[in-house]
């Protein structure tokens, strides 16, 4: 008897997990691991992803296929709304990364708002990630050509909130099965991308007579640090906001191709800005689409940053809470987990896991910078390196 899917890719994710951090731990030994500094609270946990997946064959060439599926109004399910017109690019026009629609979506009596953000876009790859307060969530949409169609994968991972203020919405979010409910959603919606190329087709139809993806869970990995600051959460926020200030977090890090700190300065909240860069790992280098979210200006989230680099998606977030006369700042690294990894490539990625050492230190850059203003401050640990 064959063995079930799940099971199957519960396994092989196992064994390459295994195996990652076997490798990884070998390039650790190799490195100076890096001290918190004094007053750093840190903790790295996996946190759940619900996931979805489902192939169908499109009557039409991949270029029409993406130039429609770009416009997120052919393709939102049923109760999420575009706030914003959006206009689709035409077929062979390329989609720009760092393009963005505001949605809005009704559940469980709240109304959540957000961003859907295009991280990545090639000819045969259009993938998304969603900025909204509910948590990680990324949507992936693969094309393969076929004899003058288009084999289309759509793939959707996100997360159901387990921790925090919003657990008990993840909680909710469950017992009343909308996670199912979504799936059955986007099973009609890619009926109805087949059906828009073939009107022979009926979506409702399709769906009856069998169209089912596949639901599955994952995990991701994050990582929390933070530090408390004799400010209250305006003062840091503004602090951030100086793009010179934000290119002493990261200028060690990450080489940009445009000035994105001072495009970051200037914009509003719920404005994205993007850049490509280069990330420095060493003597090897990778190239990375970062794309930041000013947050609203009553948030406790004050900007959230996405990155694509090696295949895979992460986001850092920069939170601030009122406490004590000041403020509990709080970064958030979520990076994802692979099943594989090209030996070349392993060095690289074991930069890019051991990033979360680098936070508490970026977080002592900026207790220092907001507490003594005017001061230049190096990370604790890094003076001599």
């Amino acid at each position: 008897m064959e063995e079930p899917i799940q099971c199957r890719r519960l396994l092989t994710g196992a064994i390459s997990l295994v195996l990652l951090l076997s490798c990884l731990n070998c390039q650790a030994i190799k490195r100076r691991r890096i001290k918190p500094p004094e007053g750093v609270e840190t903790k790295s946990y996996a946190v759940r992803l619900r996931g979805y997946e489902q192939t169908v064959t499109i009557k039409a060439p991949p270029a029409k296929v993406l130039a429609y599926i770009a416009n997120p109004a052919n393709v939102s399910i049923s109760g999420l709304k575009i706030t914003e017109a959006t206009t689709p690019p035409g077929e062979g026009e390329p989609i720009a990364v760092g393009g963005y629609s505001p949605f809005v979506i009704r559940r469980l009596g709240l109304t959540i708002k957000g961003r859907i953000i295009v991280v990545k876009s090639e000819e045969d790859h259009f993938w998304l990630a969603l900025d909204t307060p509910i948590g990680f969530h990324v949507e992936r949409w693969e094309f393969k050509p076929a004899r003058g169609e288009t084999r289309l994968t759509f793939k959707m991972e996100y997360e159901l909130p387990e921790k925090g203020a919003l657990a008990k919405l993840g909680k909710l979010s469950e017992m009343a099965g909308l996670p199912e409910e979504g799936e059955k959603a986007m099973d009609l919606v890619l009926a109805g991308v087949q059906a828009h190329f073939d009107p022979n087709l009926d979506p409702e139809q399709l769906v009856a007579s069998g169209l089912r993806g596949e639901g599955y869970e994952t995990m991701v990995q994050v990582n929390e640090a933070q530090v408390w600051v004799n400010a209250p959460p305006a003062r840091v926020k503004a602090w951030l906001t100086v793009a010179e200030n934000i290119d002493r977090l990261f200028s060690n890090l990450i080489i940009f191709d445009q000035p994105v700190y001072q495009e970051f300065e200037r914009a509003s909240p719920g404005e994205v800005v993007y850049s490509p860069g280069v990330l420095k790992a060493g003597r090897i280098h990778s190239k990375i689409d970062l794309c930041l979210v000013k947050q609203e200006e009553d948030s406790e989230l004050f900007a959230r940053m996405f990155g694509v680099t090696l295949g895979y998606v992460g986001a850092l977030e920069f939170y601030m809470t009122p406490q004590g006369g000041g403020s509990l700042v709080r970064t958030r690294f979520i990076s994802e987990i692979p099943q594989a990894i090209p030996s070349e490539t392993m060095e690289l990625f074991s930069f890019v896991v051991g990033i979360p050492q680098l936070l508490p230190g970026r977080l002592m850059i900026i207790k220092q910078g907001v507490e003594n203003q005017g001061q230049t401050c190096l990370p604790p640990g890094e003076g001599s390196r």
